[in-house]
């Protein structure tokens, strides 16, 4: 049943859709982000009206239809026979019928390929038939992988979109989206330290299976960790705490014992997610143009490099070969030479 693996992994890949809305602070132990406390704050003074910052380009417009989301093209124009975004309806209701129609509308374009794909792909596991038909004939182990799949996705969105609950009073969180900054920054530096390692480990893998090691450390990269020395591995640990402690007093408060959430995951305001003032060659652009687009490049290939590095780790598990290996095994097969032909007898992978 290939609709099987199709779907499994193409849901999960539906989640790099989902909008990364931000948090909509609420008084909860569990809220990363609570909002300030305006009690001292005497009534009489006026406050200023925050300033809304857009999300993917888009800023709420209570003057708009629908907020001034996208979406009325052609020939219908501002289609809402039944009202769903009429006036009086807030903001937090339109954004979550949005996430509902955008969630709905992506299950249905997966599972409109599922369909043909299902019905005229052969199945791993003797699934035959209409499509309808299909889902009481796969194994239990399949159904559970399936099942288990799609509840990770779900849990991820409603951690990315969704405001935590608060289990003391739910009728606050109910329902209810982000829109706070603090979590879009959040995200995004986890983006980008991530990206950052990833385009290291990608180098890595190649350099440390290439050139020859001073602790005679060999093998593929994945076996390479256990073979370093106890020092060499407690000066490597301390390094990578070093750089995260100093990155942690860069860019997030400190935290506040008496009331820690107030301050857990908190950025400072004047952070930007990844500018951490390590710039040696004096690469970062002083201008805004040219700073979104150095750290776009850097987002895309951070982006890729996880990608390739979870595939080379994922190779090394399988078939235990190095890199060059596995790409040496591949040419040999595809020119006609037998890659086990100098492999002794005993059929150890050679």
């Amino acid at each position: 049943m290939m609709k099987l693996a199709i779907l499994s992994t193409t849901i999960a890949v539906t989640a790099a859709f989902a909008p990364i809305s931000s948090h909509s602070a609420a008084k909860s132990s569990l809220c990363s982000t609570p909002e300030e406390d305006t009690s001292d704050i005497p009534a009489d003074i006026p406050q200023p009206v925050p300033a809304v910052r857009p999300i993917n380009g888009w800023v709420p417009d209570e003057t708009a239809k629908c907020y001034g989301l996208p979406g009325a093209v052609a020939p219908t124009g501002y289609f809402d026979p039944l009202g769903f975004a009429q006036a009086g309806i807030t903001l937090n209701e339109i954004k979550r019928n949005r996430e509902a129609e955008l969630m709905h509308g992506r299950v249905a374009m997966l599972a409109t390929v599922g369909y043909f794909v299902a019905e005229q792909v052969p199945s791993p596991f003797g699934i035959t038939g209409p499509a309808n038909d299909q889902l009481q004939q796969m194994p239990a182990v399949a159904f559970v992988m399936l099942s288990s799949t799609i509840a990770a996705v779900e849990i991820r969105r409603a951690q990315i979109g969704w405001v935590e609950p608060d289990l003391g009073d739910w009728t606050k969180t109910l329902w209810k989206l982000r829109d706070n900054l603090n979590d879009i920054k959040r995200n995004r530096e986890a983006e980008v330290m991530h990206g950052r390692v990833a385009m290291l480990a990608t180098v890595g893998y190649f350099v440390g299976e290439q050139l020859p090691s001073p602790f005679g450390i060999v093998g593929p990269a994945n076996d390479q960790l256990q073979q370093m020395p106890a020092p060499v591995f407690a000066l490597f640990s301390a390094t990578i705490a070093a750089l995260e402690i100093r990155r942690a007093k860069i860019g997030w408060v400190e935290p506040d014992f008496g009331d820690w959430t107030k301050t857990l995951w908190k950025l400072r305001d004047n952070y930007y997610p990844g500018d951490v003032g390590f710039d040696p060659l004096g690469l970062k652009p002083t201008d805004a143009t040219g700073f979104a687009n150095m750290q776009t490049r850097e987002l895309q290939n951070g982006r890729l490099a996880m990608i390739g590095w979870a595939g080379m780790c994922a190779q090394e598990l399988v078939n235990h070969r190095t890199i060059m290996d596995t790409i040496d095994f591949y040419n040999k097969i595809y020119s006609g030479v037998n890659p086990y032909e100098n492999c002794g007898a005993d059929g150890i992978i050679c």
